[in-house]
């Protein structure tokens, strides 16, 4: 019986899957503990049974945004990134998770550099878990921050190859950047301080060439997604695996039960015949215009839409509702896309992936940060759904709606894809974490 130890940044999209893993880990007879710097998630981890671990660093304070913005940021930033080495240096709390919790096998988000380094270099067998939809370059495949549909041409080849080393340049000189203007107190300095102190140079460990500011090739990473979702599917490369997207099931998500009863009530109080749309933008930032217009375009129409605000605390985006729309805060997602038609959505990945998995068409906006463009990009030319414009009317997104509503070929994909997730995911984690505790390969197909 193993111990494994999930490190996330804590954000529900990730958090979940780190769940459902935790959730399979049980089922192959380990035991699994979840650790994150962020305190808030420990209610929803205990409550689905699992232990939770505070990463507290010894010493300086971690935060997973590198910088503060503004002047103010500005002004007090040699503070923050001090503060931020000094907690990089002892450790970032991963050494005092791992002596409280004595992991056998360390699970860390793709994107916490820091603590994937400190884990790797203490000596615990460590591995990545990758969240993105495409994460390496790969010929005529564009950077996943990129809204292109590539094409079999060359001049489509050029311009996904420019586009990569545009961002690449870009990296680059914001790294220098930020070398002089911290005086060398800098992530990517700290970084090499911490791989220098263990005798290797941090150029050998960590490759700054892919969409992931740090790539570790040497380390292995479950792609908690399935290669289909890309423009050129490819099998998993060595020390890769493509695990299925890690969806939790409804009934071990923490929800608010008012929500939940009011969203129902609204459904049950509408005519059955309506279809039922969603609208989420995700838990992080939102699109005022994209909640009117969605407004706009129901009103009058035989639809039922319910509508997640997010953190958006302005009442004026839904005054006077019409009685076919309701809005909440938050939508307990997982409950309510079983009885959806259509969902509308910024781009999220683990948005899509749900939504695939019930069988969902997407109409998306993307709301322009991160992987988002990408993301559209790829249910786009999957056929899973439509990208919407920046330029779309409320009449513009109605069409879109009853493309959805109508054209039965959406849902035949997105079912289609959502059998391909389950052929991963049944067998996808346990392949991996065999191979990754020493216990060798499974019988099951990578």
């Amino acid at each position: 019986m193993a111990r494994l130890l999930s490190i996330t940044v804590g954000i529900k999209s990730h958090l979940y899957s780190h769940l459902a893993a935790a959730r399979q880990t049980r089922r192959m007879g380990h035991i699994p503990a979840i650790a994150s710097p962020n305190a808030g998630i420990r209610s929803d981890v205990e409550h689905a049974g699992v232990e939770f671990i505070p990463l507290r660093p010894a010493e300086g304070t971690w935060r997973s945004a590198p910088y503060r913005g503004g002047i103010r940021g500005w002004l007090g930033g040699h503070d923050f990134v001090a503060e931020r080495r000094k907690a990089i240096l002892s450790g970032a709390g991963v050494p005092q998770a791992a002596e409280r919790f004595g992991p056998d096998l360390t699970i860390i988000d793709s994107e916490l550099h820091e603590h994937i380094l400190v884990s790797h270099l203490s000596g615990c067998p460590t591995a990545s878990i990758e969240f993105h939809l495409s994460t390496s370059r790969k010929p005529n495949v564009p950077v996943l921050s990129q809204f292109y549909l590539p094409e079999d041409t060359l001049i489509s080849k050029l311009r996904c190859n420019l586009d990569w080393q545009h961002m690449l340049a870009r990296r680059r000189l914001g790294r220098m950047l930020r070398k002089w203007t911290t005086f060398g107190l800098d992530k990517h300095s700290t970084l090499e301080a911490l791989a220098q102190r263990s005798g290797v140079r941090l150029h050998d460990l960590v490759d700054t060439g892919q969409w992931q500011y740090y790539a570790f090739p040497g380390i292995p990473c479950l792609r908690a997604t399935v290669p289909q979702m890309d423009f050129a599917p490819e099998a998993a490369r060595e020390n890769e695996w493509f695990v299925g997207p890690l969806i939790l099931e409804a009934k071990h998500r923490l929800y608010c039960d008012d929500s939940l009863q009011r969203c129902v009530g609204f459904l049950d109080s509408r005519p059955a015949e309506d279809p039922f749309i969603i609208l989420s933008l995700g838990s992080i930032i939102t699109s005022r215009r994209v909640i009117r217009d969605a407004i706009a375009a129901v009103k009058g129409k035989p639809v039922s839409l319910i509508i997640s605000t997010g953190t958006e605390k302005d009442t004026t985006l839904t005054p006077n509702l019409p009685g076919n729309v309701l809005a909440e805060p938050w939508l307990p997602l997982k409950e309510l896309l079983p009885r959806a038609q259509v969902m509308i959505g910024h781009g999220g990945v683990a948005t899509i992936h749900e939504c695939i998995d019930a069988h969902v068409p997407l109409l998306l906006y993307s709301l322009g940060t991160m992987d988002m463009n990408g993301n559209v990009a790829r249910v786009h030319a999957k056929g899973l759904g439509i990208a919407g414009s920046e330029n779309d009317s409320a009449d513009d997104m109605w069409r879109h709606i009853e493309r959805l509503l109508t054209e039965e070929h959406f849902r035949d994909r997105c079912r289609d894809m959502a059998e391909t997730f389950k052929r991963y995911s049944d067998a996808g984690l346990r392949n991996a974490l065999a191979v990754c505790l020493g216990e060798g390969p499974s019988t099951a197909d990578r």
